[in-house]
């Protein structure tokens, strides 16, 4: 998106910083979320992984 804005695209008086701000905010969201911590700790322990990655849901029946 830089490359397309320009040279002064980086800077925050340019609209696409403040874009590329609110996806990383979003893909922060996504990140940090309690069931990747979990999901991190069953792989890390060789554990059967149960929760969904895509939809933070539990598929536990």
């Amino acid at each position: 998106m830089f490359s397309a804005g320009g040279s002064a695209s980086p800077y925050t008086s340019a609209g696409v910083e403040r874009c590329v701000r609110d996806i990383h905010a979003a893909g922060q969201h996504v990140t940090l979320a309690p069931p990747n911590y979990q999901m991190t700790g069953q792989a890390l322990l060789d554990l059967d992984m149960r929760t969904s990655l895509l939809l933070f849901m539990d598929d536990r029946s």
